[in-house]
């Protein structure tokens, strides 16, 4: 993304609220489309209520509901647009199952021994997943330029971008030179940013949500 006015880009990151897998510590994937759970809506609209989301001037969504569902719930006003490739890593066949379920599992001891780097059994290694989320986000350039050169006079503009755990894991980790795993968040939680776009584009963690 490359930046030909003078205004500040920030980018921010936000990760879906709580659906009931995620409470009950289960694997959701890109297969699973569950909504949010009634506490998870809750969580979201009470850090809503202390003004924790920044206000955006574009934003976009993952394509599952507990993504969309989020966002209608901090931002029921704004036009978003779903963007297809930032769903979250696809689990294969640890799908829906949590640690206690899976711990006795060949396949699963072996997964966590590589570091979370071999595929999962039928789903995406860390390195697919990473190159999907990348791509997807670099989709959205076109329009962020876009609106960019035809708003000169705003000092700061500001995307939004809520996605899957995952998803932000792989794309700050990308583009802020950051381990893989010092990018988690919790459900709501995520990351404001801004961006470098003097050249390549970097990110600079401004604060985490």
């Amino acid at each position: 993304m490359r930046d030909r006015s003078e205004n500040k880009v920030k980018i921010v990151f936000i990760r879906h609220g709580a659906t009931k897998s995620n409470l009950e510590k289960r694997y959701v994937g890109r297969n699973n489309d569950e909504s949010l759970s009634d506490e998870g809506k809750a969580e979201l609209l009470e850090k809503k209520e202390k003004n924790v989301y920044p206000q955006g001037d574009i934003y976009f969504s993952s394509t599952k509901k507990r993504c969309t569902e989020s966002i209608e719930t901090i931002y029921p006003d704004v036009k978003y647009e779903t963007v297809e490739g930032m769903e979250e890593i696809d689990f294969g066949e640890f799908e829906g199952k949590n640690y206690l379920e899976l711990e006795d599992d060949e396949r699963y001891i072996k997964w966590i021994e590589s570091n979370g780097e071999i595929a999962f059994p039928g789903g995406e290694s860390r390195e697919e997943f990473i190159e999907r989320s990348v791509a997807a986000f670099e989709k959205t350039f076109d329009k962020v330029n876009a609106y960019i050169n035809s708003n000169r006079d705003k000092k700061e503009v500001c995307i939004v971008y809520l996605v899957h755990g995952g998803t932000i894991m792989s794309v700050v980790s990308e583009y802020a030179d950051m381990d893989y795993y010092d990018c988690m968040v919790p459900n709501g939680g995520g990351f404001i940013c801004e961006a470098d776009t003097d050249g390549e584009l970097s990110l600079k963690i401004l604060e985490k949500i």
